[in-house]
């Protein structure tokens, strides 16, 4: 530090807490703290500066990107859209309608997301203010890692810089960037936990026990697998804390600080106790079918264990990390852990290495557990990515070299900048690598907007069903029921509600009455009905609803062309080829 920046850290007057942190000995509080030294400390400054050059391209990303959002998108979307109003309307209706608007998911995105659609009148839509959510949720992560990187390191610069370039590089961390999903939240809560364990020799007992308090509440909140990321670093932390308290001697309870973490923590734990009180059948059946029931299967596989645990091994490659680059980590962890444990050398610190362990430790856990579901979407691994990021960190730092440190920074320094050319289509992405692409055009929104528009604004006392009859394998999920209920929930207004609300052939989403899906559609008065013309456009070969595949839509559909009930719309502009009908007996 400069005699300059001494002289002006001396005079800070703040005293708050416990840190002494000035040259003259005054407390402060821990944002002061950060904040001070990101000036008078140039490794924080710039790890800070690199953070937001991290985060810069994903508010371009945000800014033109015209992407409509999905069917699990549009689910939370609109519920937080809802919240946000309910409360305008009447708080307490709004208090009942927090525990009740999502009953198969836990709610911790719809209720932090609520606050940010007001924002949308600022940033251009809901859509983006509903992003720039998870770009805050992502940015609040990364900086986490960098964190807990630089404690657990002895304040090695080159270890925070490393893990937040893996995780920030990752192919499914930057596409899942643009997606109002609940993996980013996921992660955020696995990563607080790898914050505390990374803190917790340091840290009081009372202060390491409070906050996993409040983690253990949360966690269960933003998913109800979402523990299952955080079992190995919330177990050492909390080894720390009881062995810290057996040799000090001295808890610290009466700490004001841990005063208030715990008085969170019981505000978090009552909201949680609350939501799975009242949705636990629904939920945990929600769960069982998403996981070894019919739903599992439908997005996966029925497999043996050991077929899914090669699945779950051979994506890695493309999700975490670019393919080519998969070989080279994985023969470098390889080494470190084989070095180790043959000649007991480690020039990483040790409680880097325990933290590496159980970082290890719970990248295997998640893989086993994952291996007897039947699920297999991609997304539900991004929470395991912080755990596999701080075992690539620990084995850089067990060989001690500076020089392989500046390599991997290298690598993935380059990593980072390919994924993000090829979101913004300055460059074809590699094979085999899950990224998705900015939509500049925005053709897609401008159909589904002009479909919503064409059917959800009919003058009537009571609100009317709509089907719409189009497999996600056509073009996927956002051409759906789902996102079509969330455009109509958003462009109805902070004050009216849709005069419609859109369904699936066949009954739900399972299309459990495929076979009678036209005889639904005139029982229930259905108004306009959406799909696909099988003159234009071929019926995909693989559906995911019963009611589309090529068994039943033909007969679906000439049902529909024949039926003197309902008459065909004039042609979308947008695209001729999804065709609009409407019923004639009815005003």
């Amino acid at each position: 530090m400069s005699p300059k920046q001494a002289e002006w850290a001396a005079r800070v007057p703040f005293q708050v807490g416990r840190y002494r942190l000035s040259a003259k000995g005054k407390e402060d509080t821990i944002a002061w703290q950060w904040i001070r030294r990101s000036i008078t400390q140039p490794a924080v400054s710039g790890m800070s500066i690199l953070l937001v050059a991290i985060a810069l391209p994903g508010l371009f990303r945000i800014a033109l990107s015209r992407t409509p959002f999905a069917g699990d998108e549009s689910q939370y979307a609109r519920a937080s859209i809802e919240l946000f109003r309910s409360f305008a309307r009447s708080p307490l209706g709004w208090l009942h309608l927090l525990i009740t608007i999502s009953p198969y998911k836990p709610s911790a995105l719809v209720w932090l997301g609520q606050f940010f659609v007001p924002l949308g009148s600022y940033v251009g839509s809901v859509d983006k203010a509903l992003l720039l959510c998870i770009w805050c949720i992502q940015v609040l992560t990364l900086g986490l890692l960098a964190s807990a990187l630089w404690k657990i390191s002895g304040r090695q610069l080159g270890q925070p810089v490393l893990i937040m370039l893996i995780c920030a590089s990752a192919p499914l961390f930057v596409t899942l960037g643009s997606y109002y999903m609940v993996e980013s939240i996921q992660t955020l809560a696995a990563v607080w936990f790898i914050f505390i364990m990374a803190h917790a020799h340091r840290w009081s007992p009372a202060l390491t026990l409070s906050l996993l308090f409040v983690g253990s509440a949360y966690a269960p909140l933003t998913k109800q697998t979402t523990p299952l990321f955080c079992f190995w670093p919330g177990l050492i932390a909390l080894l720390c804390a009881l062995h810290r308290a057996r040799t000090r001697h001295d808890w610290e309870w009466q700490s004001p600080g841990v005063m208030i973490v715990w008085i969170a923590g019981v505000v978090i734990a009552a909201a949680t106790s609350m939501w799975y009180w009242r949705n636990w059948k629904t939920s945990m059946a929600y769960v069982i079918a998403n996981t070894r029931g019919p739903l599992g299967v439908m997005w996966g596989k029925e497999d043996s264990f050991a077929g899914a645990l090669i699945y779950w091994l051979g994506i890695l490659p493309g999700k975490f990390i670019l393919p080519g680059l998969a070989p080279v980590m994985l023969g470098l962890v390889a080494a470190a852990i084989f070095h180790r444990a043959v000649t007991g050398r480690d020039h990483a610190r040790p409680y880097f290495s325990i933290c590496g362990a159980a970082a290890l430790l719970q990248v295997v856990t998640v893989l086993i557990v994952f291996s007897f579901n039947f699920n297999r979407e991609l997304r539900f691994l991004l929470p395991m990515l912080p755990s596999a990021a701080l075992v690539v960190c620990w084995s850089v730092a067990h060989f001690g070299s500076r020089l392989l440190t500046g390599l991997a920074v290298i690598v993935f320094a380059g990593q980072l900048g390919l994924i993000w050319g090829c979101v913004f289509h300055m460059w074809l992405p590699p094979p085999h690598v899950f990224l998705r692409g900015i939509d500049h055009d925005g053709q897609d929104a401008r159909l589904f907007e002009s479909i919503v528009a064409r059917t959800c604004y009919d003058a009537t006392p009571l609100r009317y069903v709509n089907i719409i009859a189009i497999d996600p394998a056509f073009r996927g999920d956002w051409l759906a029921p789902e996102p079509a209920n969330y455009v109509a929930t958003r462009n109805a207004g902070p004050t009216n509600a849709p005069t419609c609300v859109y369904g699936y052939a066949g009954g739900d989403f399972s299309g459990e009455r495929a076979d009678r899906a036209w005889d639904d559609v005139v029982s229930q008065n259905v108004r306009y009905v959406i799909t696909i013309d099988p003159g234009v456009y071929t019926i995909p070969s693989k559906t995911y609803h019963p009611a589309l595949d090529a068994k039943h839509f033909p007969s679906f559909w000439s049902e529909l062309e024949r039926s003197p009930l309902f008459r065909a719309e004039p042609p979308l502009p947008e695209d001729p080829g999804i065709r609009i009908f409407r019923r004639v007996d009815r005003n």
